[in-house]
Order: structure tokens, then sequence, then C-alpha cells
């Protein structure tokens, strides 16, 4: 197929975007249709939803910065850096304000069948803690996580009956049935420095959190290593070294699963100084560069579909990778004015 209709066609949504207002992204109401038959809704961050078959751009009003975002199709959930817990409608509507909670901010939430979840930071005299919402009465209940030290939450992630807490400078995984907010186990995943090779123990660590089919993914990025770790005992079944392709303590962005491989982007600072994607292969463990684009490289983050990437890599628009192979596929016809975060299917 001829690449001189797309490449027109991408032309005219841009300047028709720039005409409405430009900048900072998209400010029409109604956006072209993505290319190769993508389908659902790209979410980015500041909680606004482009609809990959075409449609109006769903916006969000909430009114503090999101500083984490949570969305399915029936909602879009966000939590502020003063501890607000906001609720939009799927489509962006009816924006609010939720229920208010203690704590310094809310550095994670993620959706589950019966309660919003949410990790509240602690500071000096403040511990962190779990807060469950009740999405029809507004109901907080508070969950203490008193093994860990650290006081900040990397990562929250709902599978079904069981919620995935993973905690920073102590850097332990917690699983918690969801149904009956009991914790089922915590294990600490920190890396001995006199031992790196050795069992984790109560070290110190910073992390990413994705869980897949059968396994629980946590990306260790203050020694850049990948574990895979078994859902039900919460052990490391394998862990890749990923410090060939990338630095400890890196600006790493996104840790997302696809059918094939699991994905870690890094912004900048790596081997190159720019960034770039890599792709660990989830039987094998082994880890490949798939994506490292020229220019500012990968400075925003990734969604995925399966092995199917969409990157924003300091482009005007964001490009379509095949993460199996690292070729662009193509390019969005729209640009987004902030980094995906999830792909809605």
């Amino acid at each position: 197929m001829s690449r001189i209709a797309p490449t027109l066609a991408l032309l005219a949504a841009l300047i028709l975007l720039t005409a409405c207002g430009g900048g900072g992204g998209p400010t029409t109401t109604t956006l072209p249709s993505a290319p190769t038959g993508l389908t659902g809704t790209l979410w980015v961050t500041g909680a606004e939803g482009y609809p990959l078959e075409g449609g109006p751009v769903l916006l969000t009003a909430f009114a503090e910065g999101p500083s984490s975002w949570a969305v399915n199709r029936d909602a879009v959930w966000a939590g502020s850096a003063t501890s607000g817990v906001y609720r939009a409608d799927g489509d962006g509507s009816n924006s609010q304000i939720f229920v208010r909670l203690g704590g310094v901010g809310i550095e994670a939430i993620a959706i589950g069948t019966n309660y919003i979840w949410a990790g509240i930071t602690g500071d000096a005299t403040t511990e962190k803690a779990l807060v469950t919402i009740d999405p029809i009465t507004r109901r907080a209940s508070y969950l203490r996580l008193v093994n860990g030290w650290g006081r900040y939450f990397a990562d929250i992630v709902v599978d079904g009956p069981n919620v995935y807490a993973l905690t920073d400078s102590s850097f332990e995984l917690t699983r918690i049935d969801e149904a009956t907010r009991t914790v089922q186990l915590t294990v600490p995943l920190g890396q001995d420095p006199a031992d790196p090779t050795g069992p984790r123990g109560d070290f110190f660590g910073t992390g990413r959190l994705a869980v897949g089919p059968g396994h629980v993914w946590v990306l260790d990025s203050t020694h850049s290593k990948l574990h895979k770790i078994d859902k039900t005992t919460l052990a490391i079944v394998n862990t890749a070294d990923l410090s060939a392709h990338l630095p400890p303590d890196g600006d790493f962005d996104a840790l997302v699963v696809g059918d094939q491989r699991v994905y870690v982007a890094e912004t900048e600072f790596n081997t190159r100084n720019e960034g770039s994607i890599v792709a660990v292969d989830k039987v094998t463990g082994v880890s490949t560069e798939i994506y490292a684009p020229p220019g500012d490289g990968i400075r925003e983050g990734i969604a995925a579909n399966g092995d199917v990437l969409i990157v924003t890599d300091g482009g005007i628009t964001n490009a379509i990778v095949d993460g199996l192979t690292g070729a662009v596929i193509d390019r969005l016809p729209f640009s987004t004015r902030g980094r995906p975060f999830v792909w809605v299917p």
C-alpha cells in the first residue's frame, strides 16, 4: 500500500489540531481513526482518553492534577498529591471529587471488584497505608502494612481475587485478598550489596510492578533486574539481568506485560544516553533491546495490547511498534498531551 495516503492523512490531522489550538495536543472534539486496525482507547497521563477507532477525545476535568491513575471501561479514577480521590465516567464525563483521604499523597491507585485501592505515602510521623474505598458508600478503610520501613508505594495491581502491592525503599511485595482485605503474604525483594546473587532480604530498592497470567513481574530499577515471581508463593522463579542494556538507577518509566514478552521503557541515561525499550522473553528470560529511536528517545512511556506497543518516542505523534520485531508499524494520526499509560481494548 502506498505511504502517500497515510502521510497526507497525518498531515491533515496535525494541521487540524494546530488550527484548533495545537501546541499541547489535540483540542478538537473528533479524532481520525488509527491505522492498522487498532481498537480501544489509549489513556494518557492527565487522564485523557484517545479513541483509536476515531471519535471525541475523552476529557476529564479533575480539580487537581492527578498523581496516579487507573482506568477501565466504566470509570476513570485518579489520586492527587493532596490525597484526593477523583472519579469520572468511562467517557470522561461527570468528573468529581469522590473522597479525600489522610496522609501526604496518593502514590498509586487500582480498581478492584469490591474496592478501589489507593496507596498513601507516609511522612516522618505517618506510616504508609493501603486504603480501600467502597465505590458505593464512599467509605474508606485503612490497611497498615507494618512489615516495611519504607514510606512509598511503587505500584498497586488488582488481579482477579488478589491485590499486589510493591513498596519502595523497603523493597517488598505483598499479596492481599481483595474481598476480605486480608494480607496473605509479604516477601522482601531487596538485593544484598554484599551478595548480589544471594537470597533477597530487607535491603533498599525501588521499582515497578506488573501482573500477567501465572506470574507477577517486578522491575528492580535500583539494580537493573527483572524478577519473574510465582503468584502463589511469591517466590522468584527467574531473574533477568538488564544491565547490558539499562543502567542501575535509570529512569525506568514503564513496565508492561505482553503475550510473549515483558517490556521495560527507560527514558534516558542508558548506555547511549538516550531512551530505549528492552523486551524480556517470558519463558527464557532473554533480554533484547528492541527499540531505540534517534534523537530524544523514549521520553515518556508505553502502553501495550498483546505485543503491540504505542510509544512516545520524541516524534510529533506516537509510534506503533511491533514488540516481537521492534519494527515501527505506523504512527498515530494525532498527537497526545500526555504519555501513554494504559490501553483499554
